[in-house]
């Protein structure tokens, strides 16, 4: 039942010489399932973030929206468009692209999800017909990473005491794919990315609301444009300290 190639010959680590070998690939499968990687967390899943989800969303939309809406203030400036024209146009390309980026992330992030899932359920399916022949798969892989051979055999054979947790780190390193969480949503995605465009993007454009005087034809030297600059700039900074 071992995972070794013919004719190598097997050593069972003592488990206080194991943890340190298998400590780097635990904790990338627990990352991958979503479970804390400090010890007092051991097992427990997180509850209070998401952030390879949540991080996303909110930097992606967020710089996208910041970026687009001023590029078309600076545009409508440049035309020397009235403040009303200036609004208009950014508050109309705000909402058509804030729906196009929510819709996408939400497309994306299914399409990633549902191949994950098809994935899976082909490396359980092989698993399930030809044991041997996955753990030795296993094997090779860790050999190629640079463990010995009875290091290699070790570790999986500790896997494939949970064929769960074996076809999850087979799928993750033979494929690059994690298998997504049950809480995981691509609508709740979509719409933290959604908000973040609308409430980002919209900051270019507050100034032009709050202090523009609508009929007045826009330069570049109005104290609306240079403030939005401004405001434009600072948003920049925050989701570059928040990232």
């Amino acid at each position: 039942d071992s995972a070794l190639r013919p004719g190598e010959t097997h050593k069972r680590w003592p488990t206080s010489e194991l943890l340190p070998r298998v400590t780097r690939i635990d904790r990338r499968i627990r990352r991958a399932r979503g479970e804390c990687t400090r010890r007092c967390c051991r097992g427990r899943v997180r509850s209070t973030q998401r952030p390879a989800s949540s991080c996303k969303g909110i930097v992606y939309g967020g710089l996208d929206g910041i970026m687009t809406t001023f590029a078309i203030c600076a545009a409508s400036v440049g035309g020397t468009f009235e403040h009303k024209a200036v609004l208009l146009i950014g508050f109309a390309n705000l909402i058509g692209d804030a729906i196009s980026m929510g819709l996408g992330d939400y497309f994306s992030e299914k399409s990633e999800s549902s191949h994950a899932i098809a994935e899976r359920l082909k490396e359980e399916a092989a698993y399930m017909n030809n044991p041997m022949r996955e753990r030795m798969a296993l094997a090779q892989i860790f050999r190629e990473k640079g463990y010995s051979p009875q290091d290699s055999a070790t570790v999986v054979d500790l896997f494939a005491e949970n064929p769960d947790v074996f076809v999850n780190v087979l799928l993750m390193e033979h494929k690059g794919l994690s298998t997504p969480d049950e809480d995981d949503s691509p609508a709740k995605g979509a719409f933290i990315t959604f908000i973040s465009f609308i409430l980002f993007g919209a900051l270019p454009l507050l100034v032009f609301l709050v202090f523009g005087e609508f009929d007045t034809v826009a330069s570049v030297t109005d104290k609306q444009f240079i403030l939005s600059m401004c405001l434009t700039a600072f948003a920049l900074f925050v989701l570059g300290a928040f990232k």
